[in-house]
Parts: structure tokens; sequence; C-alpha cells
């Protein structure tokens, strides 16, 4: 417990099966996903390694139709689903105030600095007032906009050798504005 990490690795790099060792651990978690068929099928694969049926939370769906039912299913189960601003607004709530995140997992976390992804840049900074955590940006290769959020928060960025392809001049860029005791080399 304590010990949260965030990873950001290519599409198909095998994240979402990384995930499920996280689901044997102890603890509260919420998974935040772009799309209401992402919110589905984690909640599915979730609930298959949680052995108990895992709230999901979207625009179009909500496991239990009224918010006193729904909370006390989070409560109950240590874990919801759902998309980024429709659990940016019940995490709000105040029947939620003692429920401690032990993990955050984000997907599509790229998303970070664009539009799509404000709610979900909410939520990371939420918890995080909440209860600080350290995070790794494994293989980073997005955005300034992510960039800026992790350093903000602290976190660390891991520098591969997709910066010394010839395209990369934009990430290059990037890590040349980042603390250098917030770079971790990958080999």
């Amino acid at each position: 417990m304590g010990i949260s990490t965030i990873v950001s690795a290519p599409t198909s790099a095998g994240k979402t099966a990384l995930s499920g060792y996280l689901f044997t651990k102890p603890g509260n978690y919420i998974v935040v996903v772009p799309t209401n068929a992402l919110a589905w099928q984690m909640a599915a694969y979730i609930s298959g390694i949680k052995k108990t049926s895992v709230p999901i939370i979207t625009d179009t769906y909500q496991t239990r139709l009224n918010t006193y039912d729904l909370v006390k299913k989070i409560i109950e189960v240590g874990c919801v689903v759902g998309t980024a601003k429709e659990l940016l607004d019940i995490m709000i709530l105040p029947e939620l105030n003692d429920f401690k995140v032990d993990w955050l997992l984000l997907d599509e976390i790229h998303m970070i600095g664009k539009k799509e992804g404000y709610d979900m840049e909410q939520i990371l900074k939420t918890e995080y007032l909440k209860q600080p955590f350290s995070a790794v940006m494994h293989c980073f290769s997005s955005g300034q906009s992510l960039a800026n959020t992790a350093i903000e928060l602290g976190f660390y960025l891991s520098m591969s050798g997709i910066i010394t392809f010839p395209k990369s001049a934009n990430l290059r860029n990037i890590f040349s504005k980042v603390p250098i005791d917030k770079i971790l080399v990958e080999t």
C-alpha cells in the first residue's frame, strides 16, 4: 500500500494485461477510461479477477439507478470503472470523502493536456491532493502538456531510445525542459 505507479506506453504494449496484476492487490481502485465500450471491457476484466461485479459509470450507464446505491456499491466493492467526466462528478460527492483511493488507473493518459483529457487531469490532481503519490511516466513519448502536468505533480519522466529517432525533435525539446532529477533513463 502507499505505492502508486503510472505507466505510459504505446498502444498494444500490454498495459491492460499488466494492470490485471494490480487488481490482485488489496485496496480501493478508480479506473478511468476514455470510452463507454472500454468501461464495459475493463469492468468485465476486473470483475473476473476480483470475482465480484465492479460498478460502472459512463455518460450512458451507471450500475445503480440512484446515486446513493451507486456510492454504496463503490464502497462495498472498493472499485469503480468509468469515463472521466462521470467519475469526476461522482467522486466529489461528500459520501465518498472517506473512500481512500489506493490505486488510480488512467487509460489513455496521453489525452491530458487536450480538451478530451481535461476531466482525467482533474481526477489525477484531485486524488494527488488527497494523498500525494509518486509515479513514473514510463517510456514517455507524449506531449508538452502531459509532461508539464507530470512535473507539476513531482512525477518522473522516463526517457527511452525513442528520443534518438530523427523524428523525435519535439520529444528532445520536452526533455530539455525537464529538471534533471526528474528524468529516468531506460536501457
